[in-house]
């Protein structure tokens, strides 16, 4: 089952908040369809953090792209950021 995730990207060292969002992916080792979607959430844009709605097919490749974007966060906080940054 589909799921959508809020994420705030700290671009430093990124060009864009697209290089950023695919140096995650890669190093998630997240598969090609893993991500069905990723859309800028311009309403959502906080003053200095851009953001992006990421909608993976699966909780478990959600799992994986958090721990990366978290920085190797433990199960119970990726959970937690899971329940709360649910973006549907």
């Amino acid at each position: 089952m589909a799921i959508t995730v809020r994420y705030e990207f700290n671009v430093e060292g990124y060009k864009t908040i697209w290089g950023a969002h695919g140096a995650i992916c890669e190093e998630a080792l997240m598969y090609e369809d893993d991500v069905v979607s990723v859309v800028r959430n311009e309403k959502a844009h906080h003053e200095l953090l851009p953001t992006l709605d990421v909608t993976f097919k699966s909780r478990e490749a959600a799992k994986q792209y958090t721990c990366v974007w978290m920085g190797g966060a433990d199960d119970a906080d990726i959970k937690e950021y899971l329940y709360f940054a649910n973006a549907a």
